[in-house]
């Protein structure tokens, strides 16, 4: 019989192989990601590319809210069709539920958009079509990726984000550059990216979606049952990422939303690659054991996400938090140097609002997800709050503090729902380690920042010898197994069939 410590080292074994695959795609996301985020700005400027991070932060908002049941319900139930008829269900369900949904937003969203547009001369009409075709895109690319992702393959899920990627970078810039620098013109580029890389996506599709079988409604109901509480979970965390620029945009300026925007997603994009690489492997592997009736499965998995979300986040937020002036000071032009002073306190909340990601899962997992819903309810009341108050007084600095208080509170509120399972589900001897190991850091980088000569040189050098050293100390805590420990063991029930 396998014991503990057994699954925490298969768990370990399966999710490294599974995180390497998704993390090149999560590498490629966040690298073409921010070349995107640099080149728009400085096509825009402040008071344009605010706008513009305005409308994608809403559009985003409404696509996740729409169609995240839809994304977790495939998480849940695509890993146990074990049939082709029961397969052909699941992609039906999700194709009758997407066009429904989409058909919804975009009726919506134009008839708000327009009466917005009536009433406002601040926007124009083709700013709301842009931003309806946009909430379109992202709601169907969002929901076939994740057909790839719930069917465990990465390989399938890498291409994809790759090619989307470089359309995301690419036609944006062209439509800057055809129609004049504006936030439409950027909003049209981004919607056409997405309508390109929808269409092999649903090539993808076996032929026996298109027939009429029963089984779709019943299965779209029990869908909704469980993912409907998901949606409302990751529409508030959208409210998290997002409440803090639409209140600039509303008690300071458009040009302040853009300032703290540009530095925001730069550092979003950072530590995400990791830990969305993390997030998606871990998840699907997550709920088979969960089908399985396997706890002890779905905690050693839950604890071993948030240790090496740990080990390879924590290294990068030290570096960030270093070197952010001269990363933002390079990427962008000067007249968003001020906002890397957000760059302590954005990184503090992302690290916080991962581990409650992690947490959630095992939540999730166990049929909890009113709960995830709650805790995450209750942070985004705390960020709107803090938000109204920190903002008129401190500006896009409140914006940042409130977002960390507002996590700060998700965590306890998660940790209190958890009760006695909060401890088995947190690694304490990697948080230890991490924290060791960033303490070590830190005199290096300040030496190699006070170096003489090419300052980008000083931080490059910096970095790699503060990675040396975070390593070492992971290594002397025994955090990083040896590549054979995590092959000794290979049950059948972790193995990717």
């Amino acid at each position: 019989m396998a014991t503990e410590n057994d699954r925490e080292v298969a768990a370990g074994s399966l999710l490294t192989r599974h995180i390497a695959g998704y993390l090149v795609a999560q590498a490629i996301a966040a690298a073409g990601s921010l070349l995107s985020i640099v080149i728009i700005a400085r096509l825009l400027g402040r008071s344009d590319f605010g706008t513009f991070s305005v409308v994608i932060a809403i559009t985003f908002a409404a696509a996740q809210f729409s169609v995240n049941w839809i994304q977790v319900s495939l998480l849940r139930f695509a890993p146990l069709a074990q049939t082709p008829a029961e397969a052909a269900t699941v992609d039906r369900t999700l194709v009758v539920s997407l066009l429904l949904m989409v058909a919804v937003v975009m009726l919506v969203e134009a008839v708000v958009g327009g009466a917005i547009a009536f009433a406002s001369q601040g926007v124009s009409k083709r700013l709301v079509a842009a931003a309806v075709a946009v909430t379109a895109g992202t709601m169907t690319y969002n929901a076939l990726r994740t057909r790839a992702q719930s069917r465990l393959s990465p390989g399938s899920y890498t291409t994809t984000t790759a090619g989307n990627t470089l359309l995301r970078f690419v036609l944006p810039v062209v439509a800057v550059k055809v129609w004049g620098a504006s936030a439409e013109a950027a909003l049209a580029g981004v919607a056409a990216a997405y309508a390109v890389s929808i269409v092999p996506l649903a090539a993808t599709m076996p032929a026996a979606v298109a027939r009429r079988e029963g089984g779709t409604a019943a299965a779209m109901r029990t869908w909704w049952g469980y993912g409907a509480a998901m949606s409302g979970w990751f529409l508030t965390l959208q409210i998290l990422a997002s409440a803090d620029r639409l209140m600039l945009g509303v008690f300071r300026s458009a040009s302040t939303a853009g300032l703290y925007s540009a530095t925001y997603d730069l550092v979003n994009k950072g530590i995400y690659l990791p830990a969305d690489a993390v997030a998606l492997a871990g998840r699907p592997l997550a709920m088979r054991s969960a089908a399985q009736a396997d706890d002890a499965g779905v905690r050693a998995i839950v604890r071993e996400l948030t240790r090496k979300f740990l080990l390879v986040t924590v290294p990068v937020a030290v570096i960030t938090i270093a070197y952010g002036h001269r990363v933002v000071s390079i990427l962008l032009p000067a007249e968003f140097e001020d906002g890397a002073r957000i760059i302590p306190v954005v990184m503090a909340g992302f690290l916080i609002s991962h581990v409650c990601v992690f947490v959630g899962i095992y939540l999730e997992a166990g049929g909890r997800t009113r709960m995830v819903f709650a805790a995450a309810g209750v942070a985004a009341v705390a960020n709107l709050t803090a938000n109204v108050i920190l903002i008129p007084l401190y500006g896009y600095m409140g914006a940042a503090v409130g977002t960390l208080i507002s996590y700060s509170i998700q965590l306890v509120a998660i940790a209190a729902i958890c009760r006695g399972s909060f401890a088995s589900l947190v690694p304490v001897r990697s948080v230890a380690t991490v924290a060791m190991g960033a303490l070590a850091m830190l005199p290096v980088l300040a030496a190699a920042g006070r170096l003489p000569g090419d300052a980008l040189t000083g931080a490059a050098g910096g970095s790699i010898l503060g990675l040396v050293i975070f390593g070492a100390v992971a290594a002397l805590r025994h955090e990083l197994p040896p590549v054979a420990a995590l092959r000794a063991y290979a049950p059948g029930r972790w193995s990717e069939r």
